[in-house]
């Protein structure tokens, strides 16, 4: 009986194989999107993120452009303040800015960095409790415990708004 299933299957097999190439019908291709530019792609990202943000448009889609020409100085804050940076994170509310979280008590006055031709404020915390490469190297010394203590793996990282370490837990984890 097994037999006589793979002649049939031979026999359709070779039928099917034995149409032209030229006679065989393909699902025509989907176009491919258009290419939009830059300034485009900013104001249609800008719409999405207005309404998460509780902005207009308008500026959403400016504090966008501000944030993807704000890494040099992010990187030289992060580089200038390395012994005591906690957390390094882009403000929206009440205006774009920047948020220095910093390691001990001794107050860092606030600035502003000019960024495309605006004067974004730079504001200093102090007062965290461990500096970031701190926190990253606790991460990886302890996620195996932590791992082992729960029933499914956390996500872990740092919040760079709070300079603390966060553990993303499943609701069974917290029911028990």
């Amino acid at each position: 009986m097994g037999w006589a299933l793979w002649a049939r299957f031979g026999a359709i097999a070779a039928l099917a194989g034995s149409v032209p190439a030229a006679a065989q019908q393909f699902a025509p291709t989907p176009p491919m999107p258009a290419t939009i530019t830059e300034a485009a792609a900013l104001a249609q990202d800008g719409a999405a993120v207005a309404n998460h943000i509780g902005v207009p448009e308008d500026e959403a889609a400016q504090q966008l452009r501000l944030q993807q020409d704000s890494v040099a100085t992010t990187d030289a804050l992060a580089t200038r303040f390395a012994g005591r940076l906690a957390g390094l994170a882009l403000r929206h509310r009440p205006s774009f800015g920047i948020v220095v979280r910093l390691t001990g008590d001794e107050p860092v006055a606030d600035e502003s960095a000019m960024i495309d031709g605006a004067a974004v404020p730079v504001v200093f915390v102090t007062g965290a409790a461990a500096r970031h490469v701190e926190l990253v190297q606790a991460i990886t010394a302890y996620q195996a415990a932590i791992r082992a203590s729960l029933l499914i793996p956390p996500g872990l990282g740092v919040d760079q708004r709070t300079g603390e370490l966060v553990a993303v837990v499943s609701t069974r984890d917290v029911a028990r």
